[in-house]
């Protein structure tokens, strides 16, 4: 036993280590630990990408106003404050149509309460005042409310194009409230107008892009129909792109209503009606048509192509 204490008390002091080493790894390691959950917290509460589709303001182009006109009295179909509320077109704020394709479609909010009733749709070449299409739909049809789609023929009873490149052609729909008397139609009216795209954008259309770039190159083209036709498509999986297309455009009130199938207001293709190209100095067609402008204007955006 005593030579067991002594051999303890032979031993040197063993002094323990200071513990503050210890704490120091501790802090080093725990700094790094919670460095990684930071980079990691960051990467999953990450945004998604989301696309703010502007469609830009390329100025007063002459068309008439967005605003509908017609009916005078106080109710819907008779004007008054429904009137507003009741048929509004989806175009940009200077409320010219401008698209690409071969064949032009115009989009429509109509109010619910019309079922019973027709609407009329008229183009005209305002340069020679001719009609270049008319045609009626019956409302019924459609269920007659939300946006509707009506799809214009690419081309006239003849074969050539309806509508010409570089040309402003003035569009009317009328919802027909009165057969008997047409004073009573509530309308919207603006203007349409055929672009060529640029060898630029068609090499960028190309790149095998998403649906929200190839709106985005649409719209900084200044090519509205295509960009809207696109954003609708995404409604749904997309809305946010919907949205603000709408609301750089003053139609952000829109945002939420159904839009129509295509199919089912496409536009009539039997040429009903003949068109025979007039000449400068036939008769003006009625007044409704009067505040349309005459002439091409030359697009100056790089992604379309100039006349």
């Amino acid at each position: 036993m005593l030579a067991a204490a002594v051999s303890m008390s032979s031993q040197p002091n063993s002094t323990p280590k200071p513990f503050v080493l210890t704490l120091k790894q501790f802090s080093l390691k725990r700094l790094s630990c919670v460095s990684s959950l930071a980079i990691l917290a960051a990467n999953l509460v990450a945004p998604l990408p989301s696309y703010g589709l502007e469609f830009p303001d390329a100025g007063d182009r002459g068309a008439p106003a967005r605003t509908a006109g017609g009916g005078t009295r106080g109710g819907l179909c008779e004007g008054g404050d429904w009137m507003q509320q009741s048929i509004k077109a989806l175009v940009p704020s200077n409320n010219v149509n401008t698209f690409v394709s071969e064949q032009a479609s115009l989009r429509v909010y109509l109010a619910e309460g019309f079922e019973d009733k027709a609407v009329e749709i008229y183009v005209q070449n305002p340069r020679t005042q001719a009609a270049v299409h008319q045609e009626t739909i019956d409302l019924s049809s459609i269920g007659g409310s939300g946006i509707v789609q009506v799809n214009l023929p690419a081309t006239n009873a003849t074969g050539a194009p309806l509508l010409e490149q570089n040309q402003d052609y003035f569009w009317e729909l009328a919802i027909i409230c009165n057969a008997n008397d047409r004073t009573q139609d509530y309308i919207v009216q603006g203007l349409m107008h055929r672009l060529a795209p640029s060898p630029a954008l068609t090499e960028a259309l190309g790149n095998n892009n998403t649906l929200a770039e190839q709106a985005a190159l649409y719209a900084e083209a200044g090519i509205w129909q295509e960009t809207l036709s696109i954003a609708a498509s995404q409604q749904t999986a997309q809305p946010e792109l919907w949205s603000a297309l709408l609301t750089s455009v003053g139609l952000e009130d829109l945002a939420n209503s159904y839009i129509a199938e295509p199919e089912a207001v496409e536009a009539a293709t039997d040429y009903s009606v003949g068109m025979p190209e007039a000449t400068p100095e036939a008769e003006a067609t009625p007044a409704t048509t009067s505040e349309a402008t005459s002439g091409a204007v030359t697009d100056t955006s790089p992604l379309v192509q100039s006349p």
